[in-house]
């Protein structure tokens, strides 16, 4: 099942990563969570807290590329009414 590998692929980073037992943020996004599949996201949850069990799970709202655009608009030198304008035109709302 998906939400499975989902999972199995973060709960290997965190343990790679060593933070098991820490207070670590996961950030879930991507078109495979534009779902309303409320089993899904609940064993995807299961599966992180199953690694780390403070692990605190966060939904991206935004698109993901919304992170590489404002770096380009950072090496650019742009100003702050750009990226507000670039974050307002790739909202999810």
């Amino acid at each position: 099942m998906l939400a499975d590998e989902v999972a199995a692929i973060a709960g290997a980073a965190i343990t790679r990563l060593g933070v098991t037992d820490m207070r670590v943020e996961v950030v879930l996004g991507g078109g495979v969570f534009d779902t309303d599949d409320v089993g899904f996201h609940a064993r995807v949850s299961e599966g992180i807290l199953a690694v780390a069990p403070r692990a605190v799970l966060l939904h991206l709202s935004a698109p993901p590329v919304l992170g590489a655009a404002l770096l380009g608009l950072d090496a650019i030198g742009a100003d702050d009414v750009a990226k507000d304008r670039l974050r307002a035109s790739l909202s999810n709302e």
